[in-house]
């Protein structure tokens, strides 16, 4: 026996092979992670901490209060206003961008409008412009002194336009919101009728059907899961406005048009309670996230 010659080179099986490829998935990854993990999960993990804390900038004790800012907040008169006034502008914005953005995306699939292509392209303008640009350039419209607008109906209606007062303001926010974000939802619904079988609308036309039963019978079931996935998205989006109303009016007069998301900036960036603020933004987190469950479960949202 030949005890000088050269060793046999070990070779990879094929069992190794694959697991090395499987793990090779797993380092491509790992950046993303990566990011995910510093920007995403550990400031929500480290919200929920400050939020059992009595966590308060300048203070060098930080004891642990338990559900105590919850507690607090729950029975906070400023935070159920927030609440009932983000319900509200969510609910009323919302419904307003669907039937607007309806409207619009049908006059749209019609091939039969003039100028079609250039109404289009000017109603998707605002989906150009930045929240803090939409709530700058509204302030400056409506602004009692100069604001185009507010000369306009002033000439026109004789109403005098003042933001300071209540319903007034709550009434400006609401157009101001919806003009921004309907053309994100006229967007999504137009290319969902774009999609539409013309079959049946053809089949309906000939048997006499009106354009309204042809709308409401035949394309809005059609397209019934987009417009309940563009009634998510929009919620959740109008549920988390903060741009607009804090540009627009302040939160005021007084409290009047206070949204969730601007009580929680006052609380955390202005009075530097950041438990407090905290345990509001969770408290928002858990509002959504029930929302979007019973939403999702009762409106049979089909990915």
């Amino acid at each position: 026996m030949n005890t000088n010659a050269p060793p046999v080179p070990r070779r990879i099986g094929a069992h190794s092979s694959r697991r090395l490829i499987r793990w090779e998935r797993y380092w491509f990854l790992l950046p993303g992670l990566a990011v995910l993990v510093l920007l995403n999960i550990f400031p929500m993990a480290y919200s929920l901490w400050v939020s059992f804390h009595r966590y308060v900038l300048g203070e060098q004790l930080r004891p642990f209060i338990g559900f105590r800012n919850f507690a607090n907040a729950l029975s906070n008169p400023d935070f159920l206003h927030a609440l009932w006034m983000t319900g509200f502008l969510t609910v009323t914005t919302v419904l307003a961008q669907l039937v607007f953005g309806l409207v619009v995306a049908l006059i749209l699939n019609r091939h039969d409008i003039f100028g079609r292509r250039i109404f289009s392209t000017i109603f998707t303008l605002p989906m150009a412009v930045s929240p803090l640009v939409v709530g700058i350039l509204w302030r400056f419209m409506l602004n009692p002194s100069y604001g185009v607008l507010t000369y306009m109906i002033d000439r026109i209606f004789h109403q005098h336009i003042d933001l300071s007062h209540p319903v007034l303001a709550t009434v400006a926010l609401l157009v101001t919101y919806t003009w921004a974000w309907t053309p994100f939802a006229t967007l999504f619904l137009y290319s969902a009728l774009l999609n539409v079988d013309n079959e049946p609308l053809e089949a309906a036309q000939v048997d006499g059907a009106s354009n309204l039963r042809i709308v409401w019978s035949i394309q809005l079931p059609m397209i019934r899961h987009l417009i309940i996935l563009v009634t998510l998205l929009q919620t959740i989006t109008a549920f988390r406005m903060f741009t607009i109303p804090d540009l627009l009016t302040s939160g005021g007069p007084g409290t009047t048009t206070q949204t969730l998301s601007y009580l929680v900036w006052l609380r955390g960036l202005n009075y530097f309670n950041l438990g407090s603020a905290s345990a509001m933004s969770w408290l928002m987190v858990i509002v959504a996230s029930v929302f979007a469950v019973l939403f999702l479960r009762y409106g049979r949202f089909e990915v």
